[in-house]
């Protein structure tokens, strides 16, 4: 845990604003997916 809060401390803010829009990114891609799978499920009943 200590190690973890270090690293965030001496992480630059830069890299950690393109980390979360990386993760936002995929995190939206999959919600888009599930959303599209459920769609054609729906479609196919």
């Amino acid at each position: 845990m200590k190690e973890i809060r270090d690293f965030i401390k001496s992480a630059p803010p830069k890299e950690w604003t393109k980390a979360s829009l990386q993760t936002l990114t995929l995190m939206a891609m999959f919600v888009l997916l599930v959303i599209l799978f459920g769609v054609l499920e729906c479609c196919n009943i």
